[in-house]
């Protein structure tokens, strides 16, 4: 079964991260989809907190969620500021438009609510149906399960491309 962000859940996501958070992703989308002149998908889309700024930096950006709430607060957000995208409710595993969209954007580890090994096949094939040739694709993962206790956060450049390595100890029962 696919996750589901509720009510309360999609409240507390909205009150947490607004649209305006950003910890230095917004702005490594920004300027990965810079020169894209097509259709930008973010699937996953939730309150609109990396959707907002990229439609104000003039792209042009189509959402969508599992979620009505999630995506019921998204246009709240949108509409608080101007702004009227093409927001629908789909599912990532089963989502496919070929052909269509310049990028596809998954940030804040959003893939990881595909669960199961089939589903996120599932939707990676998808995702990539959906690129037009030579599109963009460009997801946030969790990184590796780490051992338990702090971590140090951890940088590297490659390139032009800044990786950084967070990890967060689990609780035990």
């Amino acid at each position: 079964m696919p996750w589901q962000y509720g009510q309360l859940s999609s409240l507390v996501c909205q009150l947490d991260k607004p649209v305006g958070t950003s910890f230095g992703d917004v702005e490594f989308y920004q300027a990965r989809l810079s020169g894209v002149t097509g259709e930008v998908l973010e699937p996953a889309v939730g309150t609109g907190r990396v959707l907002v700024p990229l439609l104000q930096q003039g792209l042009r950006v189509r959402g969508y969620d599992s979620s009505a709430h999630m995506l019921r607060i998204c246009r709240h957000n949108c509409a608080a500021r101007g702004l009227d995208p093409v927001l629908f409710e789909a599912d990532m595993v089963t989502f496919s438009d070929p052909g269509a969209y310049a990028a596809v954007v998954i940030p804040a580890g959003s893939f990881a609510l595909v669960t199961g090994h089939e589903r996120a096949a599932a939707a990676l094939r998808n995702i990539r149906e959906s690129l037009a040739p030579g599109g963009r694709l460009i997801v946030d993962v969790e990184p590796p399960q780490l051992p338990a206790g702090p971590a140090p956060l951890r940088h590297w450049w490659d390139g032009d491309d800044l990786l950084t390595l967070t990890g967060t100890p689990e609780s035990t029962p």
